[in-house]
């Protein structure tokens, strides 16, 4: 049994077993993976996670992305090596959330390797664009002549408006939101308000490697939320109709309260999926 590193120089070599959306992720400055392979170098356990709060070293969090058991003790050696990691890291909490569906031995390893477990609901909601279209909110309103694709924003433009909304601590779902590139979102989609003087809001979406178009940011300068969100939803969806089939799935996470109120207008009848969740402290 060997215990190895996953990282951007090897992670596609495992992307069969840990799929294609999370092998782009470990490309990400604050993702780390573990795999562990068996005699014949068999990928048999592995775990990937993201660091929040690294960059200042307070207060840092290890959120589980993803984390498969097929082996029980190879699993559990999988663990130690996280620990040690994690200690590395200075890691001070791991959390975790995975799919009820998807729960083989992974309920049971995480209990004894500390976790606290509940059964909860998922942030995450997995909508089809047809049902995007038919919304009431959407369909057959239009798009205010203010917003516009990123594509038409210079990066200079992009990189003070990415800036302003770090200073404001919204990083929507990316932790490492100042180190992606303007070329890793989808341009063509992703859009801002423009106002008087300045971008009142900007949204931002990434088509990941398994097709699925999914959330990064969301975020309104001005204090009229309920109205700059919407105009930007309306703009995705006409973009996404030009550019994807109406069956191509999009991700949308309630991460905080913003995207819950939006969600709420949007998807009313709309729930995340069952999820088992929880956390431990590290040493």
């Amino acid at each position: 049994m060997n215990i190895i590193e996953i990282n951007q120089d090897n992670a596609w070599e495992y992307s069969t077993y840990v799929g294609d959306d999370m092998a782009e992720n470990l490309s990400r400055i604050y993702y780390r993976g573990l795999i562990a392979l068996d005699d014949r170098k068999e990928p048999v356990s592995g775990i990937i996670w993201e660091l929040i709060g690294f960059e200042a070293q307070k207060n840092v969090e290890s959120r589980i992305k993803w984390f498969r058991a097929e082996d029980e003790d190879a699993a559990k050696k999988l663990f130690d090596a996280y620990t040690r990691r994690n200690n590395s890291d200075h890691v001070q909490k791991s959390t975790f959330v995975i799919p009820v569906k998807t729960e083989g031995a992974e309920k049971k390893l995480l209990k004894e390797a500390g976790f606290s477990v509940r059964l909860t609901e998922g942030d995450d909601i997995v909508v089809s664009l047809r049902e995007l279209t038919e919304l009431p909110l959407i369909k057959n309103k239009p798009v205010p002549y203010n917003v516009n694709a990123i594509n038409s924003m210079t990066i200079r433009n992009f990189r003070n408006t990415i800036s302003k909304s770090i200073a404001m601590g919204k990083r929507g779902v990316c932790e490492d939101l100042e180190y992606l590139a303007m070329a890793w979102f989808d341009t063509d989609v992703s859009c801002y308000v423009q106002g008087a003087s300045d971008v009142s809001g900007i949204m931002l979406f990434h088509e990941r490697p398994s097709g699925i178009v999914s959330i990064a940011l969301m975020v309104a300068f001005d204090q009229d939320f309920s109205k700059t969100l919407p105009a930007m939803m309306r703009f995705f969806v006409a973009s996404c109709k030009e550019k994807y089939s109406l069956d191509t799935l999009i991700h949308f996470s309630r991460h905080n309260q913003p995207s819950f109120l939006l969600s709420e207008k949007l998807l009313p009848r709309g729930f995340g999926s069952p999820v088992y969740a929880g956390e431990r402290m590290e040493k």
